[in-house]
């Protein structure tokens, strides 16, 4: 009975950088930060207590909070850190900030920039309201620890699948060589074909490997404020994306009264002005402010965004009121 040959050294020198690639995938699959918060819209009492929250999977290494683009923490490292009536606690993998007597001045926009392996933004708008008779201490939010573990396990199955079918991919390799060199011994332009075949197939998957391994650290994951912002005739208005990288270039259109106009084509960083309209870019952040909100201001705004890749375009919605 004729046996498979044994595999080369070389071959098996492959087949393992093959699998210590899938394991790498596996292992980054299993560090990614994963952020989950609180809800980005948080509306509390006037003189109760507000706490917004964020957590990752793995260990902060610093922590970054602006408001309206004004800078509250910078960098906080683990600990507790206070700034006037802001409080931010970082512990692990867990980010609190708390306000305990919330006033219109903490009112507005929140970025907030996390920290871990990677570097991920959210953002948050709080809006103060009119005390009731029934009044609660602390804004009511989910448990973002409990929700986050509900979600990471998911997310870390990624790499086990890519680990598991190219394994399995392998294996077919492995059977196809053996069927084509037994057919080898009967037609020898197969037993010359083979070899290269199956450095062709072997090479190919290590470049796909290396190549889902480098893409999946360097994705812009672009995040935005809500997409619909309403606020009263004359007051600031300040609209933001962020990603995960540093700007190429931002371009923001605005559609009005069936009418679409460039508001701004610009190559970062920098402060640009245009009429009324204000656009601040520095790194993989950008803002959009508007001082003084009027009527000419409302419509949808198209945000193009160009990092390491160019995602779909981002949609907020102004209305005046």
């Amino acid at each position: 009975m004729k046996r498979c040959p044994l595999v080369s050294t070389a071959h098996i020198a492959r087949v393992v950088c093959i699998l210590l690639l899938a394991a790498s995938v596996n292992a980054q699959n299993e560090s990614w930060d994963s952020p989950l918060c609180t809800e980005s819209a948080l509306s509390v009492p006037r003189g109760s207590r507000a706490v917004m929250t964020c957590n990752i999977s793995n260990t902060f290494a610093d922590v970054s909070i602006w408001l309206e683009g004004q800078i509250i923490f910078n960098e906080a490292p683990q600990g507790n850190s206070r700034l006037d009536d802001w409080e931010l606690q970082v512990q692990g993998g867990q980010a609190r900030l708390m306000i305990n007597d919330t006033q219109d001045v903490h009112t507005g926009l929140y970025l907030w920039q996390l920290h871990g392996h990677q570097r991920d933004y959210k953002n948050f708008t709080l809006t103060v309201s009119e005390p009731s008779n029934k009044e609660t201490t602390d804004t009511p939010s989910s448990d973002p620890v409990k929700h986050f573990q509900q979600r990471a396990r998911p997310d870390t199955l990624v790499g086990v699948v890519v680990a598991v079918i190219l394994i399995l991919g392998l294996t077919g390799i492995g059977a196809l060589i053996c069927h084509r060199h037994h057919r080898s011994l009967k037609s020898q332009w197969i037993h010359a074909v083979v070899p290269d075949l199956r450095h062709r197939i072997l090479w190919t998957l290590l470049l796909l490997a290396a190549s889902l391994n480098a893409h999946t650290q360097t994705w812009d994951n672009p995040t935005c404020t809500e997409s619909e912002v309403s606020a009263p005739r004359g007051n600031r208005v300040v609209m933001a994306c962020n990603i995960s990288n540093t700007f190429r270039d931002v371009t923001i259109g605005l559609t009005a009264n069936g009418k679409t106009s460039t508001i701004f084509n610009t190559k970062p960083p920098g402060n640009y002005f245009n009429d009324s309209w204000q656009l601040q870019i520095q790194g993989g952040q950008a803002y959009l402010v508007i001082t003084d909100v009027q009527d000419i201001h409302a419509g949808q705004y198209v945000w193009r965004l160009n990092g390491n890749q160019r995602p779909p375009d981002q949609f907020i919605v102004l209305n005046v009121t």
